[in-house]
């Protein structure tokens, strides 16, 4: 069954929040307002809903941002390999069951207009 999983992750350790999804298109949409990011979805031909609220005061300097999807999680995860990041990021997955195709059209980055946010944000 799809999901969305979202998460805040630290030092390499997380903090994870599934919310349910489903099968076809869903846009995401990402917004920071000085420390709070703030996630929203939308699923095809539905209203965008706020998914999930990150209070993040200690914020980096440099931030790590970008889209992931995970399939077949019963195969795949004999094969992960906790605290080794570079080790678990090499491996190629050649068994296995997978049933999910993930394209992203696109990725965009821009900061709020003059009254704040993009005509077109939720």
């Amino acid at each position: 069954m799809p999901q969305i999983e979202t998460k805040n992750t630290v030092r390499s350790k997380s903090r994870l929040q599934l919310s349910p999804g489903k099968s076809g298109w869903v846009e995401l949409r990402l917004v920071r307002r000085g420390a709070t990011f703030l996630l929203f979805r939308r699923f095809e031909g539905e209203a965008w809903v706020l998914a999930r609220r990150e209070d993040k005061p200690d914020m980096p300097a440099t931030l790590q941002v970008g889209p992931i999807a995970y399939t077949d999680w019963d195969s795949s995860r004999s094969y992960f390999v906790w605290g080794r990041v570079r080790a678990y990021n090499v491996r190629v997955l050649d068994r296995g069951r997978p049933d999910l195709t993930a394209r992203f059209d696109w990725i965009r980055f821009r900061r709020p207009g003059p009254t704040g946010a993009p005509a077109s944000a939720p």
